[in-house]
């Protein structure tokens, strides 16, 4: 089966809406599920999208996301331990000329050890350190 993880735009297009991704999030969502793809994210992410929801839209924006995120992931979220904070840490010192976030790193480290090839954003930052990225980019 086919595993993805959804960074925080993809949460927030898909679920909080209001922005430029919110109809091709929520379609793509609709795809995604229809397909049986497993969704994974991690405990940075949903604290970064519950976070950013909270101040985009107040605290039942919040609540509602977080709900969502728990109950689409594919078993627990996948929570970030010493050993994957460590190699996230050595990604972030890595990729000094990029602009990439410390829970980027974080989900570049859990794709790997959970053999996840995919994330599901709408962020530049990952296609830059050459990660693969879903919906693709039209050029």
């Amino acid at each position: 089966m086919r595993k993805i993880l959804v960074d925080t735009s993809a949460w927030l297009g898909g679920v909080i809406g209001g922005d430029q991704h919110a109809e091709g999030a929520r379609a793509f969502f609709t795809q995604l599920r229809a397909k049986g793809v497993e969704l994974h994210s991690t405990d940075y992410i949903f604290d970064e999208a519950v976070t950013r929801a909270n101040r985009i839209g107040g605290h039942r924006a919040a609540v509602a996301l977080g709900e969502t995120i728990l109950e689409s992931v594919a078993g627990e979220l996948i929570e970030v331990d010493r050993s994957l904070r460590e190699e996230a840490w050595r990604l972030f010192r890595k990729f000094d000329d990029q602009q990439l976030s410390f829970t980027d790193c974080t989900s570049i480290a859990a794709m790997t050890r959970y053999h996840i090839s995919d994330v599901f954003s709408f962020d530049d930052d990952f296609r830059r350190v050459g990660v693969s990225t879903i919906p693709h980019k039209r050029k």
